[in-house]
């Protein structure tokens, strides 16, 4: 799927960045690059966009194409209470995925009992990718050699 310009044609969707994560989760984070992923993971309190499970560790991942809001930190607080419940054993944090907020998130932040990452789409996530020639691997496409293999050919 070509995920380049998803954002020229004003109808981007939550789906479409969940795709793109999904399929490139390590774009979030390169510790995400050999994890195990879970699209719409089904917890007591909705759907979390995608989990990640790693050995001692759980990430939540919400995403949002508008404005981060408060809601949306409730929102994500709230699966991550509930993967603690499932997963004790496991360390959980999360991380918040979208527009700038109009205001500060971090009072509300900061008092949450889970470490909370707030990521800007474009600035924190790239949104526009391309495909490394000899790893395969997706580098946001302002590269000019790969995060992972230092290669400096694309694919076409």
């Amino acid at each position: 799927m070509d995920f380049s310009n998803i954002f020229e044609d004003d109808h981007l969707s939550e789906r479409d960045i969940q795709l793109l994560y999904e399929t490139h989760p390590y774009l979030i984070d390169p510790k995400f690059l050999n994890a195990k992923i879970h699209p719409q993971y089904p917890l007591p309190s909705g759907f979390a966009d995608i989990v990640i499970f790693q050995a001692h560790a759980l990430t939540v991942i919400e995403l949002k194409i508008d404005p981060l809001l408060p809601k949306h930190v409730l929102q994500l607080n709230e699966y991550m209470q509930d993967l603690h419940k499932l997963f004790p054993s496991k360390a959980i944090s999360g991380i918040l995925i979208g527009q700038p907020p109009k205001n500060s998130l971090t009072p509300l932040l900061s008092n949450l009992n889970f470490p909370v990452q707030i990521k800007i789409l474009k600035d924190d996530v790239p949104i526009a990718i391309k495909t490394c020639k000899n790893c395969r691997l997706a580098n946001p496409s302002t590269n000019k050699t790969c995060n992972f293999c230092s290669c400096n050919e694309w694919l076409e």
